[in-house]
């Protein structure tokens, strides 16, 4: 029967101290070429820097800006395919841009640019292009026919506030690894968290931040990715509020238009109809036929009253109420031409019938009582007559008094509502201009501070490298001790004695 292999420690230390040349051997190769290794593998350095998010109290008091961007979208814009994009197509101009500007004649035009002429000598030719104005960048990298292009805008801009070592370092990049640079590329050299501070005792929540980063091969185009991607993050941000709030000046300055038209409008038909009414004509002849017919002069009042009260113990509704009354009230004052009315006469003359028939009834009657009775009769009947035909002249004359007040006051209140949508409009036509008196300033809520060049890379970990490959290399020249040993026990004849 064939004896089983096996290994107790005494056994696997006598292994180990046979073969222990290769494994100190295979040791210290496996730790070279870790070293090497780490030593031939591209570098990645990575620079970081924070944007802080924090929109200023006066904010929330505005109508057109009622709703600030939070962080969590700020975070979105930063990482969208079109920030990306934009991050693509500005380090491959900005980087053809400077090395166009730090050869001849672009440098010669540099040096003689007005504003640093007096210390263009001692600048080094980024150091020119960080202190050239944005009038001269464009003149000398825009072409002519791209003057209005709103593209050239964000590359002049990102130039334009770059520091002298990111200039440098984006004028340095090699153009195929430009060429070959994807968003899926930027996806992995660009990192944004999200971090909010919180204080539990206190309950306060301090301005959110979004921690960025950038990878890259070299140090100083780490530093200038990130600067770069948040001065077009900025730039963008900016652009993106910008324009809502644009629309929103836009959208209520067109609506105040209408408004003001439909209020115009309204006013025009208004007087027109006060014209066509002519209610001081009607009031004047209302008013003679009424003095006419009773001889008394009529007089409106429009009388108001508010009050105002408050219950504590209704509670779903506000502590102050206000309760406005306002009616029309009447009266009438005896004029000089009563004795001459119609009402008053007729009454006189009702009255002298009354008593001639009395006097006919009791027998008195004389031959002129018969005569005056007739004739009162008929003074009666005349004057019944024009009472007649005055209270349907007057009756037909209020009542074309009420049909045009109706209207009229049906007019007035579409215009008292048309005057209110103006006024409504009025704050936020304020804030539109004083919106738009602050071209210059920032409608975003975010402020960062540059990125500095890294002292460390993220990657290759040199002595991390190394150990590592020490220790594979012990393992693999122990597992190789102990394989060499089980195979000479294998091949090992069955007549020969073991060791």
């Amino acid at each position: 029967m064939a004896e089983t292999l096996t290994y107790d420690l005494v056994s696997l230390l006598r292994v180990l101290y046979r073969k222990r040349v290769m494994i100190v051997l295979g040791v210290i190769a496996a730790g070279v070429i870790a070293a090497i290794a780490s030593l031939l593998w591209p570098q990645t350095w990575r620079a970081e820097t924070i944007a802080i998010v924090s929109p200023p109290k006066y904010k929330e008091t505005l109508s057109l800006v009622s709703n600030p961007f939070d962080v969590l979208t700020y975070q979105s814009i930063m990482l969208s395919d079109g920030q990306l994009d934009e991050v693509q197509r500005t380090l491959r101009w900005g980087s053809e841009a400077v090395r166009k500007l730090i050869s001849p004649p672009e440098l010669d035009r540099l040096k003689a640019n007005p504003n640093i002429q007096d210390k263009a000598l001692r600048l080094t030719p980024f150091q020119l292009i960080q202190n050239t104005n944005t009038d001269l960048l464009t003149e000398l990298l825009v072409p002519a026919d791209d003057k209005d292009n709103p593209v050239y805008d964000i590359y002049i801009y990102s130039l334009s506030q770059l520091g002298a070592d990111d200039l440098e370092a984006l004028g340095g990049l090699d153009a195929d690894l430009l060429q070959d640079l994807t968003i899926f590329d930027l996806r992995k050299m660009l990192f944004a968290n999200v971090s909010i501070t919180k204080e539990t005792n206190l309950e306060t929540i301090y301005s959110p931040v979004i921690r960025v980063s950038a990878e890259f091969d070299a140090g100083e185009s780490a530093r200038m990715l990130a600067n770069l991607w948040m001065l077009l993050f900025q730039y963008r941000s900016e652009r993106t509020v910008r324009s809502i709030v644009m629309r929103q000046i836009d959208m209520f300055r067109d609506r105040a238009v209408i408004k003001e038209n439909e209020l115009e409008k309204i006013e025009n038909d208004w007087k027109a109809a006060q014209q066509d009414a002519d209610l001081e004509t009607l009031y004047a002849d209302a008013a003679s036929k009424w003095i006419l017919l009773k001889g008394v002069a009529p007089i409106y009042k429009r009388v108001k009253q508010s009050k105002e009260e408050f219950d504590l113990e209704e509670s779903d509704r506000p502590f102050m109420t206000e309760e406005r009354q306002q009616w029309d009230s009447i009266q009438f004052n005896i004029t000089p031409e009563y004795e001459n009315a119609l009402l008053p006469q007729s009454q006189e003359l009702k009255a002298e019938i009354s008593f001639i028939k009395k006097q006919i009834e009791r027998g008195a009657a004389t031959g002129d009582l018969p005569a005056q009775l007739a004739q009162a009769q008929d003074r009666l009947a005349a004057l019944q007559s024009e009472i007649k035909s005055t209270s349907s002249a007057l009756d037909k004359t209020l009542s074309q008094i009420r049909t045009h007040e109706t209207q009229l006051r049906l007019k007035y209140i579409q215009l008292e509502r048309a005057r209110t949508a103006v006024q409504v409009l009025e704050p936020f036509l304020g804030e539109a201009n004083l919106l738009e008196q602050n071209k210059d300033g920032r409608y975003s809520d975010i402020s960062y501070n540059p990125a500095i060049k890294p002292d460390k890379r993220v990657f290759p970990k040199r002595t991390m490298m190394t150990a590592c490959g020490l220790l594979v290399g012990l393992l693999l020249a122990c597992g190789w001790a102990f394989l060499q040993d089980i195979w000479a026990e294998v091949v090992r004849p069955e007549s020969e004695p073991q060791a």
